[in-house]
């Protein structure tokens, strides 16, 4: 397990918290067990593409790395967080980690078939600096899974930070991502994927070298 950690905006609410054991079923609460929608949704897609390179961008539990190999032992999946007890934790279990800032990682350019995340983008300042981190690390696919969906209402949209938990939840403008993407020199195309009422997925097919 490496231990890279080098950082812009420093995620300590995780660290702070994931040592509760009594924190682990509200954190499963919110994420969801291996059977949610959205993850069965991404394996499936996996699946469909013939994905067999992955990084699990700030991957929590890892929920997805066991039926994911199971499904198909090729499979090589690296979960990556800024947790130290998630670390630890999916290690012990056999998952491979690496210890990282998700906006700076330590992988050279184009180096994961697929670059993934769910649910992280809207606890980051930006989503700029973590999609622009991940499309680098790819040479494939990229994909977010976002639990607050962006908006194309004003009134919606919202950098929302509370001090206390040094944590974000943003409403973030769809537009402004879209526009990040046609931009982007290595971004090919992309497109919405609206999994249910609460979650949909940004899908990003980059320039292969």
């Amino acid at each position: 397990m490496e231990n890279i950690m080098k950082k812009k905006f420093e995620q300590t609410y995780w660290n702070a918290t994931m040592h509760q054991t009594d924190f682990h079923k509200q954190f499963v609460d919110w994420v969801g067990e291996a059977d949610a929608e959205s993850k069965v949704f991404f394996r499936n897609l996996v699946e469909e593409k013939n994905i067999e390179n992955i990084l699990d961008v700030g991957c929590g539990f890892a929920a997805d790395y066991k039926p994911l190999i199971e499904k198909n032992p090729n499979v090589k999946y690296v979960g990556l967080d800024s947790c130290v007890h998630l670390i630890d934790r999916n290690s012990s279990q056999g998952v491979p980690m690496i210890l990282s800032d998700a906006t700076e990682m330590p992988f050279d350019d184009s180096t994961y078939e697929l670059v993934y995340s769910r649910h992280t983008f809207e606890h980051q300042p930006t989503f700029e600096h973590i999609l622009d981190e991940m499309i680098r690390v790819s040479n494939n696919y990229v994909a977010h899974t976002f639990f607050i969906k962006p908006s194309t209402d004003s009134d919606v949209i919202e950098i929302k930070y509370t001090q206390h938990d040094n944590l974000h939840h943003n409403t973030y403008d769809r537009n402004e991502i879209e526009k990040f993407c046609s931009d982007h020199p290595k971004v090919r195309s992309f497109e919405w994927f609206d999994i249910n009422k609460d979650e949909e997925m940004l899908f990003i097919k980059v320039e292969t070298e």
